[in-house]
């Protein structure tokens, strides 16, 4: 089904969060490891609260490569030897998945990021202010950030480029 379909951005966003998580608590895992346990709740339990909801309703269908939510076989209207009825209407579903799956593809993680780059600004101006040890300090922090927030969007490109390529196929 399209289980995956939704947890691997679900996953995706939770590696953006916990990289800010981590960068703002200054990397101690004790302060921001609470909200793993939401992660892995959230990220198996909404597609599979919708996957049980679509196979109850018998709108699990073959689509593509696989099988996901369709009122109906693809091709059905063509094909005389496939039954075209099968589940319920779906339209509002449909629209919740789709935009869940927009948010936390193209709305979330960059947020997130943008908010990392704010943050990053933030404390370059504050090390402005300091000095001597602090600044030194402060500045090699800086450098550690920047470095994160990069490889940070760098992953957003290439899990973009995955989204890309399966669209296209």
């Amino acid at each position: 089904v399209g289980v995956a379909a939704m947890t691997v951005p679900i996953y995706y966003g939770s590696l953006v969060l916990q990289a800010f998580m981590g960068m703002k608590n200054n990397f101690k895992e004790t302060k921001y490891r609470w909200i793993e346990k939401w992660i892995h709740m959230i990220a198996w339990g909404f597609p599979l609260a919708v996957s049980t909801v679509l196979a109850a309703t018998e709108n699990i269908n073959p689509s593509g490569s696989g099988c996901w939510y369709a009122k109906y076989p693809r091709g059905c209207d063509v094909d005389p030897n496939v039954d075209c009825e099968r589940g319920q209407d779906i339209g509002m579903f449909t629209l919740i998945v789709g935009l869940s799956q927009v948010f936390l593809y193209f709305v979330y993680p960059p947020s997130v990021i943008a908010t990392m780059f704010c943050w990053i600004r933030k404390l370059e101006k504050k090390k402005k202010e300091g000095n001597g040890m602090n600044q030194v300090r402060e500045a090699a922090r800086k450098e550690m950030l920047i470095s994160i927030a990069k490889q940070i969007s760098l992953y957003l490109l290439s899990f973009w480029s995955t989204f890309v390529l399966g669209l296209i196929s």
